[in-house]
């Protein structure tokens, strides 16, 4: 991701540099800003263990926090929690029939957001 960091930028408004098991928030923290964010993907266990964190650097930096592979109510729910900016998933495309629950939890908004 640094590797490529700079070419980003100069294609886009803001880049996102992917997080995944094994790191920590101070390997990426000096970079954050408004227009360098931080995506996090990695396994499921090590993306819940690490969630609030991530965030937390992210809004501290006035950084874009972006979490992959968020498939189910309990995810969307813990990052609505985290305070994190956007999350993706494909589990409607793959299973249209959770469409109405992951919609009804992305509109229901979290009262226990961390600042």
């Amino acid at each position: 991701s640094l590797e490529w960091l700079d070419r980003v930028l100069g294609h886009a408004p803001t880049a996102l540099i992917a997080v995944q098991d094994g790191m920590v928030t101070g390997d990426i923290e000096h970079l954050l800003g408004p227009s360098v964010g931080v995506f996090v993907g990695g396994s499921t266990e090590w993306k819940i263990a690490t969630l609030h964190e991530w965030a937390r650097v992210a809004r501290s930096a006035g950084a874009w926090c972006h979490v992959g592979r968020v498939n189910t109510v309990g995810r969307m729910n813990r990052c609505s929690t985290a305070g994190v900016s956007s999350i993706d998933g494909t589990s409607v495309t793959r299973f249209v029939c959770n469409l109405p629950k992951l919609d009804g939890a992305r509109r229901q908004m979290s009262l226990e957001v961390e600042q």
